[in-house]
């Protein structure tokens, strides 16, 4: 299922899981950890918008080769203000990476802790930390692992986690990302399509030029919009 919608946001690990519950049947909280943290099919990190989701694991390295540098690169004035200038964040992700290969999983307070004995210092009255861990997130460094009792989030490098994903093509990806875009949501345009994803119009541009051998044009309320060939000839059938 979360192959077909490419994730389901996850700010709220609890709202995904509804999200997941709403389009499956006899599926129950407990299969989702299970999914989450044992069979490690599922994952949690930041892609689309740069937000976190929840995605199928095999889909990792497509969607995280294609979107991590978007927004691994973005948020510069953010990080500015931050005080997270490009040799903090560079060094600040290679000392994560080793903190976390020696004792993960370990809590945002726990990596701030660590980093501090490197003389990396954050101040945690703001979103610095979470900005920095987010950063490893997108370049492939990490992702969520199992919560706390407390239901605080732990992170967790990616190679120690799950099999480490092969990543495609960019252009493979992009067609890739548009056609499972417009399968779950179409029809939609262009704007739709960088509203959800979060990527660049010019890429999302070249996304749908890619996979549009597989999409047909149709007008709702006057407004052309793009869907995959194969919904109209299911909704066809399904009319006879």
């Amino acid at each position: 299922m979360l192959r077909d919608v490419c994730g389901l946001q996850a700010q709220l690990l609890s709202a995904a899981a509804l999200g997941i519950r709403a389009r499956t049947t006899g599926l129950r909280r407990a299969d989702i950890t299970y999914a989450l943290n044992k069979e490690r099919s599922m994952v949690r990190t930041w892609l689309m918008r740069g937000t976190l989701h929840v995605i199928a694991t095999q889909d990792l390295g497509m969607l995280l080769g294609l979107l991590g540098p978007v927004f691994a690169a973005g948020n510069q004035a953010r990080h500015a203000q931050l005080g997270l200038d490009e040799d903090l964040k560079r060094r600040g992700v290679t000392a994560i990476q080793g903190i976390l290969s020696r004792a993960g999983p370990l809590t945002r307070n726990e990596i701030v802790d660590r980093l501090q004995r490197r003389g990396i210092k954050l101040d945690r009255k703001t979103q610095a930390p979470i900005h920095l861990i987010q950063v490893a997130a997108l370049e492939g460094v990490l992702c969520l692992g199992p919560d706390r009792e407390n239901g605080e989030p732990t992170y967790v490098l990616i190679d120690d986690w799950v099999e480490r994903p092969r990543s495609r093509s960019s252009r493979a990806a992009l067609g890739e990302l548009a056609r499972r875009y417009l399968a779950a949501y179409g029809p939609a345009g262009l704007e739709d399509l960088v509203a959800w994803s979060g990527l660049p119009v010019a890429q999302a541009r070249s996304a749908i030029a890619i996979a549009l051998p597989a999409l047909a044009e149709v007008k709702v309320d006057g407004r052309s919009c793009l869907i995959l060939k194969e919904r109209i000839e299911a909704f066809a059938s399904a009319c006879r």
